[in-house]
């Protein structure tokens, strides 16, 4: 079969198969059916015709000159391996097996190619005017999500696309979605698109346009295209400075009608390119506002609460408006959501912030010195009381006294702790006489203490003590503005102000579950730190699993169903530090099935 391989001077390429018997324009608009981007060709400016003795090549009225090595000429056959130039394009005659409209845009070279003046290259200058000028209603995005779903709800309608998909690159070219559209939120779109095609975008940095996928030697015989009934593709890549792949932006139809030409590759390809610079600007953006809010609070002492999510900072008024109050506070929230902090926060905003703030985690006490503990002992006491101790009742006195994880108390202690608030006097363990203590109470759990007023596992009237004030702390996967704020907080304190995050690092850090909430974040920036080589801080420096939410991995490795759920298994126990509740929990299993479970496949 005979083809054009079409090559501009902005670098862009594609090839037309000639698989009719034609006659077959070629000019810089329709009717044309080879349409070039090129100013030094007309409209209608030639015309290739199938006859008996050949493929002919004929220049349409009185237009510039179609030239053959250094020949001019108005009318000629040509053969596979003819070379022709009509303006700054040229056309080589090929035999291929590729399908009749597909497109292949050399990225680096079309974006390398953008013109600085009006003039030059002015099919590409176009171009980029139309690109603009549709792409300027979602440039006031503030929000990224915002910006992915805009950019390719936008795409998916410039191209009349029925079905679209934007994914982000990440360790071992493992993508990332970031928006859909036309698809169902639950679906698994790895097996609803056509992997091939992203395959080739990201080895080999190209935009792809398939117009008739059925006619395509490989491509139209994939299972899943024929599953899908995918007719025509669109792939382009958005590019990283270094003019690496950061992401990929597919588009496919569904019905014959509804092709794609070289204009919507070319499109594709600069939405792609304005959408990375809209995204840099927001997480610019969001960064400056960090700063100018560190700013803005540099003369207050000890503030360490970072907030800018509104279901933060509705949690932090709510503690503002309490704190003035003597009453009991109760915290609930998630293993590392921040409760500490909210406790600090209300004890600073308070009439007590001058008094002390002394914190226990009531399940780190060893059972047999609880008492000791929060109530103090005298020397003798027990063996090893060498000395009068005070407990933290007695220490906390004048301030506030924070007691987490207060589920895990026994009931024999429920009862003394109740006796204390409500008495305000402490009883040291090995005397007989007690002490007046005047302490604010500010308690947090991560349990559920209805339920364990109902099992009988928590004291009833020490639970209504507790809880004349309830505030719940949200995970930080509900709060997600807060995560750059709270990076970029703790990157400056681990590294004394001489690191700083990277975009590419960022945007992981975006998409990340969290699923050990802040604790997990300051751990994370915490090794990055330490493992960054330069003061920027990379995407693989922060040590996250490749895969995190929904995904399309591009192995092409096959798998059995134990292989899937040993590896799927292993990495979230991994992300989980080996902690196999947490595991169980994220995995919607019991703990005794993950138990059984890792027995079986061999994972200690």
């Amino acid at each position: 079969m005979l083809a054009l391989s079409i090559k501009t001077i902005a670098g862009v390429q594609r090839e037309f198969v000639l698989n009719s018997n034609g006659p077959w324009r070629i000019g810089r608009k329709a009717p044309c059916e080879i349409q070039v981007p090129d100013r030094f060709i007309s409209s209608v400016h030639a015309e290739l015709s199938l006859t008996r003795d050949g493929l002919r090549l004929r220049r349409l009225k009185d237009l510039n000159p179609i030239c053959i090595g250094d020949a001019e000429i108005d009318s000629a056959i040509v053969e596979p391996g003819s070379c022709f130039k009509i303006g700054k394009t040229e056309f080589h005659v090929i035999e291929t097996g590729a399908v009749s409209g597909t497109s292949m845009l050399d990225s680096r070279a079309i974006l390398a190619a953008a013109p600085a003046q009006p003039g030059k290259h002015s099919g590409i200058r176009m171009a980029v005017a139309e690109v603009m000028k549709e792409l300027s209603r979602i440039a006031e995005c503030r929000q990224e999500s915002e910006l992915n779903q805009a950019v390719l709800r936008l795409v998916c309608e410039r191209l009349g696309a029925e079905r679209g998909v934007m994914a982000r690159t990440g360790v071992d070219s493992a993508l990332t979605v970031i928006a859909t559209h036309k698809f169902d939120d639950k679906a698994n779109i790895q097996e609803l698109i056509s992997t091939t095609v992203l395959k080739k975008v990201l080895n080999e940095t190209q935009t792809v346009l398939i117009a008739n996928v059925a006619t395509h030697h490989s491509l139209g015989a994939q299972q899943s295209v024929q599953e899908n009934k995918i007719c025509a593709v669109a792939c382009a890549p958005f590019l990283n400075p270094d003019m690496s792949v950061a992401g990929v932006i597919y588009v496919d139809n569904q019905s014959r009608e509804a092709e794609f030409d070289s204009r919507d590759a070319e499109f594709l390809l600069w939405a792609g390119h304005y959408y990375k610079l809209l995204s840099e600007r927001i997480l610019l953006q969001k960064r400056l506002e960090i700063q100018v809010e560190e700013l803005k609070h540099a003369a207050v002492a000890d503030v360490q609460m970072v907030a800018a999510s509104q279901a933060i900072i509705d949690v932090l008024e709510r503690a503002r408006k309490v704190a003035p109050t003597d009453i009991s506070v109760l915290i609930l929230g998630e293993s590392g959501s921040g409760k500490e902090c909210v406790a600090k926060f209300i004890h600073r905003q308070s009439a007590r912030a001058k008094g002390p703030f002394i914190a226990r985690n009531c399940a780190a006490i060893p059972e047999a010195l609880f008492e000791s503990e929060m109530f103090g002992c005298v020397k003798g006491a027990f063996f090893g009381a060498d000395a009068d101790r005070n407990g933290a009742f007695s220490e906390a006195a004048g301030g506030t006294l924070f007691l987490d994880e207060i589920a895990e108390m026994s009931p024999t202690h429920q009862a003394k702790i109740l006796r204390v608030i409500e008495d305000k006097r402490v009883l040291p363990v090995g005397t007989q006489r007690d002490r007046a203590v005047e302490v604010r109470v500010v308690c947090a759990t991560n349990s559920d203490l209805q339920a364990a007023v109902k099992a009988r596992r928590f004291r009833e009237d020490l639970f209504f003590r507790l809880a004349d004030f309830v505030l719940e702390v949200p995970p930080l996967r509900q709060r997600r503005d807060d995560i750059l704020p709270l990076a970029t907080h703790f990157t400056r304190q681990e590294s004394n102000g001489a690191s700083v995050l990277s975009a590419n690092a960022e945007s992981r850090l975006l998409v990340h579950e969290w699923r050990g909430n802040v604790r997990e974040l300051r751990s994370v920036i915490r090794n990055a730190v330490l493992m960054s080589r330069g003061k920027e801080i990379q995407i693989e420096d922060l040590g996250l699993p490749t895969v995190s939410g929904r995904s399309i991995s591009l192995s092409s490795k096959a798998q059995t169903l134990v292989d899937v759920e040993r590896e799927h298994i292993r990495k979230i126990m991994r992300q989980f530090n080996g902690n196999i509740t947490q595991a169980a929990e994220f995995l919607g299993i019991a703990r005794s099935t993950l138990v059984l479970k890792l027995k079986e496949i061999g994972i200690r």
